[in-house]
């Protein structure tokens, strides 16, 4: 009878060993998953950004805004006799 439980030992280490890969399996996987939420909030905030950055760059690239930016400068049109037309070449101009 005082076998039994020696013969036991072997499945209870077993056990204990199955039971200790599924707790590190499963602090593994709540890791993970925290981090995948850091990541993607992170993520949502990037996007947001780059939505803002692309407004930004809409608005200050505007030809409106650049024309009125020039003005404050100091700068105007130019007159029609400094303007030299430059056209392309046609291929019966050959």
């Amino acid at each position: 009878m005082k076998r039994a439980p020696v013969q036991l030992i072997p499945v209870i280490f077993l056990v204990f060993i199955i039971l200790l890969f599924y707790v590190f399996m499963h602090v593994q996987s709540q890791r993970l998953a925290y981090k995948i939420g850091k990541m993607r909030a992170a993520l949502d905030a990037e996007k947001a950004e780059n939505g803002r950055l692309h407004i930004k760059l809409s608005r200050l690239s505007s030809p409106e805004r650049l024309d009125s930016v020039a003005r404050e400068m100091g700068f105007s049109a130019p007159s029609r006799s400094r303007v030299i037309e430059i056209r392309k070449k046609d291929e019966s101009d050959k």
